[in-house]
């Protein structure tokens, strides 16, 4: 189909319509961004594919979140653009419209949970006649999680609720799990943005004092035979290291891994204590017993998804709490520095096996 003569429809009711009468066969789900925002969005994708599974689905997304769309059941196939979401509607668009025909046939509808003013002119250039949600402005509420708003997005297309993740833990974590005589707890310190030696002042808030940190590995030690373990994806590599420098911790760590060996290395792991980060989520996606610590993050909004409980989060009702780093002059994260490590311990000691 020439993109030109193209008319791209994107109400619900056309799209629902084309959906009954069977002209939509092939969709594709575009999310290129960071780890817990594609991980956000898979409860939607899988209501998706509940209520309409004859319609078979592919994800167009970016290098960094591919490793972890390999876990994924939900789409046959993982097709990876370079760049942001919006250079798909210029000339890596049409690259990737030539691969997709050759891979894919032809693709009717393109689902973008993330609603950009770039999504018509990209369903255009892939040539893809439906387009759902199209040029809606997104309205973020902080009182509701980001997993339920990405659900209503999709209103009007007779979906069932939102349920849990849905990933495949992989088979094989670190090599060095063989040798231990009973599953890891991991620390994980750093989130995806921590490798940058000069912290956005955002980024640094979500951060939890190195002391702590500290003590809360010594207080796991002083319990008996618990391995412990700093972990860290390959964006995280130099905090790591940072953060073995400055606690002064003689502690193993797994850093520097890829997300599928993060992945595998945390289910077989007995529990995570993290920042509001990717990694967090996803060992909240696994299943494992998590401890999330947060402070500038409102936990409403962008807290675990976890309708099994298996995560919980801890946070400080302070006055300026969640400010998510925005618009503040604080010389100290104190709603983190305010999480002590002796709570954090405890809760991390009611969620893991005995």
């Amino acid at each position: 189909m020439d993109p030109r003569l193209l008319v791209t429809e994107t109400t619900a009711q056309a799209v629902l319509t084309a959906l009954r009468s069977g002209k939509i066969k092939q969709g594709l789900w575009i999310r290129g961004s960071r780890l817990g925002d594609f991980l956000f969005t898979l409860p939607t994708l899988a209501a998706f594919q509940e209520r309409w599974p004859e319609v078979r689905l592919s994800l167009l997304t970016n290098a960094y979140t591919r490793e972890l769309a390999r876990l994924c059941p939900l789409v046959e196939k993982i097709i990876v653009f370079a760049g942001k979401e919006a250079s798909l509607a210029g000339r890596e668009g049409a690259r990737i419209a030539k691969r997709l025909s050759e891979e894919l046939g032809h693709c009717q509808l393109l689902l973008a949970p993330r609603p950009r003013p770039e999504l018509p002119a990209i369903a255009e250039t892939l040539g893809i006649p439906f387009l759902f949600p199209g040029r809606t402005r997104q309205e973020r509420s902080r009182d509701r999680h980001v997993v339920l708003q990405t659900w209503e997005r999709f209103e009007g297309l007779d979906l069932p609720p939102p349920g849990p993740i849905t990933l495949l833990p992989p088979q094989e974590g670190h090599p060095i799990l063989q040798e231990l005589p009973r599953p890891p707890v991991l620390l994980h310190p750093g989130c995806d943005e921590s490798a940058r030696w000069k912290l956005r002042r955002g980024v640094a808030r979500r951060l939890w004092p190195w002391e702590h940190w500290r003590s809360l590995a010594l207080g796991l030690r002083e319990r008996g035979q618990i391995p412990i373990f700093l972990s860290g994806s390959k964006h995280e590599g130099r905090w790591v290291g940072r953060f073995l420098a400055r606690s002064r911790l003689n502690l193993p760590h797994l850093h520097g891994l890829p997300l599928e060996l993060l992945a595998g290395t945390m289910a077989q792991s007995a529990g995570l204590v993290g920042v509001d980060s990717g990694p967090f989520h996803l060992a909240t996606a696994l299943g494992i017993p998590s401890v999330g610590l947060y402070g500038p993050s409102p936990a409403s909004y962008t807290g675990p998804w976890s309708p099994s409980g298996s995560s919980t989060v801890l946070q400080k009702p302070l006055p300026c709490s969640p400010c998510q780093g925005k618009g503040v002059h604080c010389p100290k994260n104190v709603c983190m520095e305010e999480i002590r490590p002796e709570e954090v311990l405890e809760a991390l000691l009611r969620k893991i096996p005995a």
